[in-house]
């Protein structure tokens, strides 16, 4: 076997990482190690970039920092050329070489060696190759991949925002383990158990991420990205310090030859046969009709025009050798429009139609054999008109319509990122990175009645849910959003020991302020119970026989800027010949800074990382890998903002004696008001004195072989996480009027009104250690409420995890890809993460069941994220020299486990302020996750496509169908069972209702490429 003979052991190991976007090599030069003049020179094929290194004593290389592409890998021994061979070199990992050596002819074609165990490993369409260098179990996907199997790399979703595309999209499409709730939840891949909130996201180095949020960031066209890695758990290190995966990707380059080409995906309007409508989750009657609906939308009825998302490139050398230019321009035109109706009794109707322009330029400098520079830049434009009318008749879109209002959603986005990279010598090297990422985002109003009085008018003690503004915030103010990040990662490679130091900075600013209500919010209890009564917001007591109207209005948000900063030193040590053991270490500093530029928090975290490469039978043909690791996140600036900056939410209540036609009271008296308010005039009141951040305790051990199988690659994976500390925002102490048990504990030392005026940030478990003005004289003091005393129990998460994966790449022999991948996964605790993936309603505030202590009851069970069996299998075949090929995939995972939530039954407690977030049911107490659970479901994608080649042409067509069986599985019911009027428990009319998997749908696809 031609690849047999490579030897990896020993090697000067490259030690990548998923998150880099370059790659490596590593070989030996067998019996030319005694050979003084030997070289290996490493020539990239497409830009004739060149590196020579000198064999070590016994024979081995390995040199890092390569761009992505296929290599041409050289022995010379003074002039002669001894052997060649070529290998393809992907970003985040390391590729093991054929051994160079004068005995033997090498390969020059890499599809003449795609039969072996070794080509078989650097297929571009393997998804788990084997990487002997470093315990990381890297998964990788290339633009081919993407290809073959249908995903859609447009990047944009056509919803305006950057959180849903590409790179947040590809985990769920190949990787069984991060199966998450296809509706009713973030949307996003959960790795380890987390929530879809807490996985970082890269490109070309720069961390997208969404701080705000924890959302993904890609802000480059999907057509520009040639590879996407992930990694799910045991990062190294150097990058990631998160508690879900880590997924980046690398974007495409010039080389010396000039090419060009477009690519358009289209996307057919709502049809019976094609793409059938959803079935929005509603209220079934008893003769079969809905009769009430969350939102509606385009995707539940009425119509879409056919939408195209097009790119267009251009690459080539502005200096042959040199200077290569990438040059592409994205946008949604004809501008996608849809009509439709919404509300949730589709009193409404829309005309909607969304922009989207995305230019981007890529520019690489091979300044010398040693030296490269990458630039990337990149522009998002994106805009979104619609008009609204109201109904006469809700549900009929024929009857006749009243204007009602203009809203135009403006997107801003830009992103630069510039990396320099360094070979210092045989045994150093050093790689900076710098970049900038900026968001903005607001809606602008037109109509009359854009700030008028709002009404929902509640009848009998049934809520109708028609307030005029939909939940909108009434306020202009835009959304503002940047980050500055710069990294240094510094290599040295000594004897054995692969040595590795490095830090970063990301700073990021944020603006978000909202207003509520300013100009009116009433609703009006138009009946009189004969006895007293209390409100089901605030409690405020309601005198018996009297008509009530009560208003609101809200002040949220505001600025602020977050640093993170983060060092590592790692050791990668060839301990044996086949043995890599690799100790790491990061330090990190998380600081948030109030409005007025005091720094509020600052916290410093020490997180270890150990792990374990064995070369099973010395050819990098079977890999067993071992890793270990504590994990932390940065607060995200949603939980920083409800912590640090002021809000006010505002209860009059009045007494009535009619209502004039603009929507105000008449002669409106008032006899009570309520206050939630959280006002940050000290830093010191932020948070508990004792706060650390977040950590979760990773550990794997996984299996890797492409030798048993011929032509097949498989692995095996085993994961553990364990939450060990979370951080939550607390509000028991912030809710006036309300009793809670740390409000009992500080009454029962002598504090007469312990209440303050702000959210506290706060470690649920650990004792609590507060400074604020609890005597309400202006003066700061500190109390200590144990831990058994607050009620908030020690977070819990425990995550495990088994996969099964199997690859078989497509090669000349054997036409056809296939990648299976099972997982069985358990997740039992009381802590779904940053973001309530069971509880969407709750939004991501942390977890809404530490924001309470009394939430906390029942919160114990299986958590979301407990999918305890998921399949996933991708397949493409190609017929011969016809061009045709075809593919499919099956998705199939077990329901969702099922919970209920109600407003807190006592109505004296804090808890019960926080709307229908706890575990109770018709007034029955019931556990998380205890009441069954949701049905199994599978579904069938497919594609095809036909490519034909003339000259230097290429033309390709592809036809897309997801759900192809159109499968009508229940995959949610809505879990909010009811809110209490007084004392008494009112239903929610949503509770109940359902959703489906996701009908039939099609898009196609034309591309053409020059060269």
């Amino acid at each position: 076997m031609l690849f047999g003979a490579i030897v990896a052991a020993a090697v000067a190991l490259p030690a990548l990482h998923a998150q880099e976007s370059s790659g490596g090599l590593y070989g030996a030069v067998g019996m030319y190690a005694r050979d003084a003049g030997a070289q290996v020179v490493i020539r990239n094929v497409n830009t004739n970039a060149t590196q020579r290194r000198k064999p070590d004593a016994s024979g081995k290389y390995a040199i890092s920092g390569l761009s992505p592409g296929e290599y041409e890998i050289a022995l010379v021994s003074g002039e002669q050329t001894v052997a060649s061979t070529r290998a393809v070199v992907r970003p985040g990992s390391s590729t093991a070489v054929a051994q160079l050596d004068g005995r033997q002819a090498a390969a020059t074609d890499l599809g003449e060696v795609k039969v072996t165990a070794r080509g078989i490993n650097n297929a571009t369409d393997n998804t788990a190759p084997i990487d002997v260098s470093t315990p990381e179990l890297v998964r990788q996907y290339s633009q081919e991949l993407f290809r073959k199997t249908g995903v859609d790399t447009s990047g944009n979703n056509g919803t305006g925002g950057p959180y849903s595309n590409l790179l947040t999209a590809l985990p769920q499409q190949f990787m069984s383990q991060v199966a998450s709730q296809p509706y009713g939840g973030s949307g996003y891949a959960s790795f380890g158990g987390g929530s879809g909130t807490e996985t970082r996201y890269y490109v070309n180095e720069f961390d997208t991420t969404f701080d705000y949020n924890g959302a993904g960031a890609n802000m480059v066209p999907g057509e520009m990205i040639g590879y996407a890695t992930v990694i799910a758990n045991g990062a190294s290190a150097k990058y990631s310090n998160a508690m879900g995966g880590s997924v980046s990707a690398a974007t495409k380059s010039g080389d010396n030859t000039w090419r060009a080409g477009f690519s358009s995906y289209i996307v057919p309007p709502y049809s019976r046969l094609l793409r059938r409508h959803t079935e929005d989750y509603a209220l079934i009657d008893a003769d079969g009709n809905r009769t009430w609906f969350l939102e509606g939308g385009s995707a539940t009825n009425g119509q879409q025009q056919t939408a195209f998302n097009n790119t267009f490139w251009v690459s080539g050398p502005l200096v042959q050798d040199r200077l290569f230019v990438n040059l592409a321009y994205q946008d949604a035109e004809p501008a996608s429009r849809s009509r439709y109706m919404y509300g949730s009794t589709l009193g409404y109707f829309a005309q909607f139609m969304h922009t989207y322009h995305n230019p981007a330029a890529t520019l690489t400098w091979n300044i010398t054999e040693n030296q490269t520079l990458d630039l990337v830049a990149a522009r998002n434009k994106t805009k979104d008109y619609t008009t609204i009318w109201k109904l006469e008749v809700p549900g009929n879109p024929q009857s006749s319509r009243d204007y009602f209002r203009n809203v135009l959603f403006n997107m801003k986005e830009d992103f630069y990122v510039g990396r320099y990279r360094w070979h210092m010598n045989d045994s150093m090297d050093l790689s900076l990175m710098g970049g900038y990422f900026t968001h903005s985002e607001q809606n602008l109003f037109a109509g009359s009645d854009i700030f008028a009085q709002r009404i929902s008018h509640d009848s009998a003690g049934k809520n109708i849910y028609n307030v005029l503004s939909d939940g909108s915030p009434d306020s202009e103010t835009p959304f503002q959003y940047s980050k500055r990040g710069f990294r240094a990662d510094w290599v040295w490679q000594l004897g054995a020991h692969k040595i590795g130091a490095g830090a970063e900075h990301y700073r990021f600013y944020e603006n978000n302020q909202s207003t509520y209500g300013k100009s009116g919010h009433y609703t009006y209890f138009d009946y009189a119970v004969a006895s007293p009564s209390r409100d089901d917001v605030s409690g405020i007591a309601i005198p018996a026989n009297t008509p009530y109207l009560r208003s609101f209005v809200s002040y949220y948000g505001g600025p602020l800027t977050q640093a993170n900063r983060g060092t590592y030193v790692e050791d990668y040590w060839q301990a044996l010949d086949d043995l890599v053991v690799y100790a790491g270490v990061r330090r990190d500093n998380n600081q948030s800074m109030l409005d007025t530029g005091q720094r509020a928090l600052n916290f410093w975290t020490t997180s270890p990382r150990f792990g374990l490469s064995w070369d099973v039978r010395g050819d990098s043909s079977m890999k067993a890998g071992f890793t270990y690791g504590l994990y932390s996140m940065a607060v995200p600036g949603v939980i920083l903002d409800n912590a640090l900056n002021d809000s006010i939410q505002q209860y009059t209540y009045y007494t009535y004696a009619g209502i004039h036609a603009d929507g105000t009271p008449v002669d409106p008296r008032q006899f009570g008001s309520y206050t939630v308010a959280s006002k940050v005039s000290d830093p010191r009141v932020v948070a508990s004195r004792n706060i650390k951040t977040s950590q979760q305790q990773n550990i794997g051990l996984y299996f890797q072989d492409n030798g048993t199988f011929p032509n097949w690659s498989q692995t095996v994976e085993l994961n553990y996480s364990n939450v060990k500390r979370a951080i939550s925002a607390w509000r028991d102490l912030s809710t006036p009027g309300h009793g809670s048990a740390a409000e009992r504990y500080l009454r029962s030392l002598g504090d007469a009104d312990p209440h303050i005026d702000n959210v506290v940030l706060v470690n649920p478990g650990r004792d609590l250690v507060l400074t604020n003005d609890f005597d309400h004289d202006g003066t700061l003091k500190t109390v200590v409420v144990p831990a058994w005393a607050s009620g908030l129990p020690k977070p819990k998460r425990k995550a495990y995890t088994f996969v099964v994966e199997m690859v078989h790449p497509e090669t000349p022999e054997q036409p056809f890809f296939l990648q299976a991948s099972y997982t069985w996964k358990h997740v039992w605790g009381n802590y779904e993460g940053y973001y309530a993936e069971g509880d969407p309603a709750s939004n991501m505030l942390g977890s809404q069941v530490f924001q309470y202590a009394a939430l906390t009851q029942g919160a114990s069970g299986n958590l979301p994220q407990d999918i305890r069996h998921a399949f996933v299998l991708n397949t493409a075949h190609t017929f011969g020299s016809s061009g045709f090929s075809a593919g499919l995939g099956v998705n199939w995972q077990s329901g969702a486990n099922k919970s209920c939530y109600s407003q807190y039954p006592i109505l004296t407690d804090a808890a019960s302020t926080a709307g229908e977030h706890a575990y109770y049911c018709g007034g029955v107490a019931v556990s998380r996750g205890s009441l069954g659970r949701l049905p199994s479901w599978w579904l069938l994608n497919a594609n095809t496509a036909w490519e034909h080649a003339w000259g230097p042409h290429r033309l390709r067509l592809e036809f897309n169908i997801g759900n192809l069986l159109n499968k009508q599985t229940l995959v949610f019911v809505d879990p909010y069972y009811g809110y209490y009027n007084g004392s008494t428990l009112v239903r929610e009319n949503r509770y109940g209702g359902q959703a489906y998997l996701a009908p039939r749908s099609a898009s196609f696809a034309i591309r053409y490429n020059w060269n």
